[in-house]
């Protein structure tokens, strides 16, 4: 727990007396009744996953839309819920939105609109005027409760990703004195496909208020220095990457995002054989081998892509049918924008397609678990895998493809992973594949079934080790050394 210690250490020596405050859309913890009981759930993603650890470390306050509808039971009488609820490390503070405004700020402007830009998806991106409103709105609402939370203290706002891009803008305006950041958790698009964006120059100015904004990785940062020259008066320092616009500079940073290996790792340990074996009988047999994936249904995440490989895998490879089985766990999301609809439709269309062409007797080549899973099942699905397959077409990160290296407890297993992932650049172990070649997504699969153990074992030791070594906890301490380093340097403006 070294690393867990260095941002306790940095959060002692840097943070002082400061509060912190994280702002995202998703909430971390979600409160529901149940026979007219309230009962809680964590949020589901690996962000919140990432993000609940660093508090839990810190303390502070975390500043979410309520997507509970027992939260506002939850609630004390200043509006906050304390959480863990079993051992309270932090604070929660829940923000209601009207349906119409829901509608604007997150199905329309956040996943109608900026989800495809961002990821120069081959979905036709949607600019509703009217849905930019409610995200202004929506925005203001939440630097709001970030001010009314921290009060008369000092503060480090850490906002999280594209459903608040005018958020710092919001927070600078009246409380210029904070220390704000922002981590981008999608990718930046080239400066070509940013002109499309009708809204773009007022997203650059609002997030040109952070004092820092991080990215995954190098060239998203790159991509929007590049967008910034081109659209704005600014001065830009391309060799300490650092924008200066207006009375006020931006520093541009990449932080590859990770997840908290020790506590996965621990968890999936902990998970005994015989509910593994339940488990591997549930899906099909005792003597099957078995491919996972983890998903929502999202077109940036390359299901059919990965389904259409799987096919030619077993159509180049009979001798595997009726071996092989690919576990597609699949969270319903996004479930009011009708490209996400009509997605998750094609990729069950697709699915029932392989399964009539191969399956026999009890065996099915896929099966599609559409349902939020427990953690437990999650693990020990990763734990019973031989193989991982992550296809997405394009994304900042993916946490999923830590998640498998870290619950595999025997060392043994085999990432697939798409060259079009953040974690490819520091995963380099796995199998990395062009999501696009169905034949690439193939010949991998078939090179995972045929590895040598030896081989298996030295590629998973090597990635763990990564991982290990660069856990959430570093990806947070960095973040936080770096506003540090700022403000030793040079005083950060007080004003935007």
């Amino acid at each position: 727990m070294e690393s867990l210690q260095h941002l306790e250490g940095v959060i002692k020596n840097r943070l002082k007396n400061r509060l912190l405050v994280i702002a995202s859309n998703t909430a971390p913890y979600v409160h529901f009744f149940q026979k007219d009981k309230v009962q809680h759930r964590i949020g589901t993603g690996g962000v919140v996953s990432a993000l609940n650890a660093v508090l839990e470390a810190s303390g502070g306050t975390w500043v979410a839309a309520s997507q509970g509808d027992a939260d506002s039971e939850a609630m004390d009488k200043d509006g906050f819920i304390s959480v863990p609820p079993k051992k309270p490390a932090y604070r929660f503070r829940p923000l209601f939105l009207s349906k119409g405004d829901t509608n604007g700020y997150l199905h329309g402007v956040s996943n109608a609109a900026i989800v495809p830009w961002a990821h120069n998806a081959y979905v036709r991106p949607r600019f509703e005027e009217a849905w930019w409103k409610s995200y202004e709105k929506v925005n203001r609402q939440f630097a709001d409760a970030i001010i009314k939370s921290i009060g008369d203290q000092d503060g480090f706002v850490w906002i999280q990703d594209y459903q608040l891009s005018l958020c710092s803008q919001y927070v600078k305006e009246k409380r210029p004195d904070l220390v704000v950041a922002q981590f981008w958790h999608v990718p930046w698009p080239n400066a070509d496909v940013f002109k499309v964006n009708p809204w773009g120059e007022h997203i650059l100015k609002g997030l040109l208020h952070n004092d820092l904004l991080g990215f995954h990785v190098p060239q998203y940062g790159f991509n929007f220095v590049d967008a910034v020259d081109q659209t704005l008066p600014a001065r830009i320092d391309r060799e300490s990457n650092t924008i200066h616009y207006q009375k006020g500079q931006t520093v541009i940073r990449h932080f590859p995002i990770s997840i908290h290996y020790q506590g996965i790792h621990q968890e999936a340990k902990s998970i005994r054989p015989p509910a593994l074996n339940q488990i591997r009988k549930n899906l099909g047999g005792t003597s099957q081998r078995f491919l996972v994936g983890l998903e929502r249904f999202d077109y940036t995440k390359g299901l059919i892509e990965k389904f259409r490989g799987f096919d030619r895998f077993l159509e180049k490879n009979p001798e595997y049918q009726g071996k092989v089985t690919l576990v597609q766990v699949a969270s319903p999301t996004r479930e009011a924008v009708k490209e996400y609809r009509d997605y998750a439709d094609d990729v069950v269309r697709v699915i029932e397609e392989i399964n009539w062409k191969y399956e026999m007797g009890r065996w099915q080549p896929i099966i599609l678990l559409h349902e939020f899973v427990s953690r437990q099942m999650l693990l020990s699905l990763y734990r019973l895998a031989d193989a991982c397959l992550v296809t997405s077409l394009h994304e900042g990160m993916n946490l999923v493809a830590k998640e498998y290296v870290t619950s595999k407890t025997d060392g043994d297993g085999v990432l697939i992973l798409s060259k079009f992932t953040g974690a490819a650049r520091e995963l380099k172990s796995a199998l990395l594949i062009n999501p696009f070649s169905t034949h690439e997504i193939s010949d991998a699969i078939k090179q995972a079934m045929e590895m040598p153990k030896a081989e298996r074992m030295e590629r998973m030791h090597q990635m763990q080790t990564y991982i290990r070594e660069h856990d959430v906890f570093q990806w947070a301490a960095d973040m936080l050394e770096s506003i540090s380093r700022l403000e030793s340097s040079s005083p950060i403006s007080s004003q935007k």
